[in-house]
């Protein structure tokens, strides 16, 4: 579950910057808006842990970076090229553990808030969870939510709502790959990607992400990266 693109932005740091403030507004105004202390407590390990992945995203892509520099430098140098430095791994600090689903407890706790008796507006303007006039999304905001499942010999479906889109284009990694692969645009839900068999015959490792098509063209964000195996 994601929530609505109306109020939550698609962008990780975005997001991040967002969610510490509806736990800074949250955290005044719980009481008049009658939450409990437990409740205040949940948003904050919630945000700890969100604060911590996405601070720790920027340090994890560097990282990404450098090591393929490096790789790139040691296979695909000249001989004779000075010695390629290898980077430094990232060292993560104290890691907040919070059990699966803070959008799905977000997206509940936004609900309550807007029913509670005394909410107003200028409460969820502060708190950042009042919709977009429109009710509507821009097309360079739209974001697909796919849905995968793997089935015996090398398929796996993806399962979307296309809205008042056309379809989504599906790009692939195989196994850790370096590089997406345009696997095309499929209009009708769910898209049938065949996955290649490796030498090995052994399940393969999936990473899948969509954007929407319109007019033909792919709009709006990539959606989150999903993982799945294949079956043989």
């Amino acid at each position: 579950m994601v929530p609505s693109r109306t109020w939550f932005s698609s962008n990780l740091q975005e997001r991040a910057a967002w969610f510490q403030n509806f736990r800074d507004q949250f955290a005044a105004l719980a009481t008049g808006l009658g939450f409990t202390a437990a409740d205040v407590t949940a948003v904050d390990e919630d945000n700890a842990a969100f604060q911590w992945l996405a601070a720790n995203a920027v340090t994890v892509d560097a990282f990404s970076a450098a090591m393929t520099a490096y790789r790139r430098r040691i296979t695909e140098g000249d001989d004779g090229d000075p010695a390629a430095e290898l980077p430094d791994p990232p060292v993560f600090g104290l890691v907040p553990v919070v059990l699966p689903g803070i959008f799905e407890r977000l997206v509940r706790l936004v609900e309550r808030i807007r029913v509670a008796p005394s909410y107003s507006e200028e409460e969820g303007a502060a708190l950042g969870i009042i919709p977009s006039q429109s009710g509507s999304v821009s097309p360079d905001d739209m974001q697909p939510n796919p849905k995968l499942k793997a089935l015996p010999g090398g398929i796996v479906k993806v399962a979307f709502v296309r809205g008042k889109t056309q379809g989504i284009e599906v790009h692939m990694k195989l196994d850790g790959e370096e590089n997406w692969a345009n696997m095309g645009k499929f209009y009708n839900s769910p898209a049938e990607i065949i996955v290649p068999a490796n030498a090995q015959n052994v399940p393969r490792a999936v990473q899948i992400r969509c954007r929407f098509v319109l007019n033909n063209s792919p709009v709006g964000q990539f959606s989150d990266i999903d993982e799945i195996s294949t079956k043989i």
